[in-house]
């Protein structure tokens, strides 16, 4: 995609602001896989305004350590002053939705902490993040925004 569709893409504007995670535990390696859909032209407003001396485009591959520092500062795990963060493993960028994967090693160790997603809570008031936990065979549904950034890890 050329930069100037993802500006036509812009300003085609959606009336909500959501991101939907996954987190999965994986028995086969003993990690938790994140998976997080965004919306496309709000991930590149996203990185255009954390890195206003940067040129984005989502497709350059040069993009990626941007793209970590910015995943890193708004979803991780977190006691009192203690950080943890996952690995970030790369994105997807389709026209409307972007992909982004992380994986964290030992999920047994965030037993006392608490998720962290502000993705995005600095652009819009209505941002909401919608977080599924799938642990084994559990379920938990969680839902961030302006109010509540964190919640306990329930697992």
């Amino acid at each position: 995609m050329e930069r100037g569709e993802y500006a036509e893409v812009r300003d085609q504007r959606h009336d909500f602001h959501t991101s939907l995670t996954e987190i999965r535990m994986n028995a086969q390696t003993g990690s938790l896989e994140v998976t997080i859909r965004v919306f496309s032209d709000d991930f590149q407003r996203a990185l255009e305004n954390a890195y206003p001396e940067e040129e984005i485009d989502l497709n350059n591959a040069g993009l990626e350590s941007l793209v970590e520092r910015y995943i890193k500062k708004k979803f991780a795990f977190v006691k009192e002053k203690e950080v943890i963060f996952g690995k970030y493993l790369g994105k997807e960028v389709e026209s409307d939705v972007s992909w982004l994967y992380i994986e964290l090693k030992s999920p047994e160790r965030l037993k006392g902490y608490s998720l962290l997603n502000t993705l995005f809570l600095e652009l819009f008031d209505d941002q909401n993040n919608i977080v599924n936990i799938i642990y084994p065979d559990k379920k938990e549904t969680l839902l961030f925004n302006k109010v509540l950034k964190t919640h306990p890890y329930p697992f």
